[in-house]
């Protein structure tokens, strides 16, 4: 019981002390109105980078579309100091509903049960960039 009001109090303490006057994160700009699922999956097709970095870890997927949806994608995961760890996915993107479906039907990781299938919300999509609805998920297309 002591602990947990000692962990109560330690959480009220920082909830008081965060920055009430900080101004909030400015909201996403779309960069093109949601287009219709066919608009979206013609954006689709090309070389897509998704990039991340944690503390400790350093996350990239290339990932290239085909015109009929279907993807490879390289997968490299480095954490400090050691060798990257490199993971391989092959399945496909369709847009449906507004949704990005992906379906993965191949992965390297072999306890991986397959198929796969994961949808995120597709916030905007140009043909720059393709932002979905996971935080700080961004796909940029890479430069031809």
């Amino acid at each position: 019981m002591r602990m947990a009001l000692s962990i109560l109090t330690l959480c009220l303490l920082l909830l008081a002390c965060t920055d009430r006057d900080a101004a909030p994160p400015p909201p996403l700009a779309p960069l093109l109105p949601i287009a219709s699922d066919a608009e979206l999956n013609g954006r689709l097709p090309g070389t897509w980078i998704f990039e991340r970095d944690l503390r400790v870890i350093h996350f990239r997927s290339v990932t290239t579309v085909a015109s009929n949806g279907s993807y490879v994608s390289q997968i490299t995961v480095t954490k400090s100091n050691s060798t990257p760890d490199t993971l391989s996915l092959q399945g496909t993107w369709q847009v449906k509903d507004g949704f990005l479906v992906d379906t993965i039907t191949n992965d390297s990781d072999k306890t991986v049960r397959l198929p796969y299938t994961k949808s995120e919300r597709i916030l905007r999509a140009d043909e720059r960039e393709l932002v979905v609805d996971t935080p700080s998920k961004v796909f940029r297309r890479e430069a031809r």
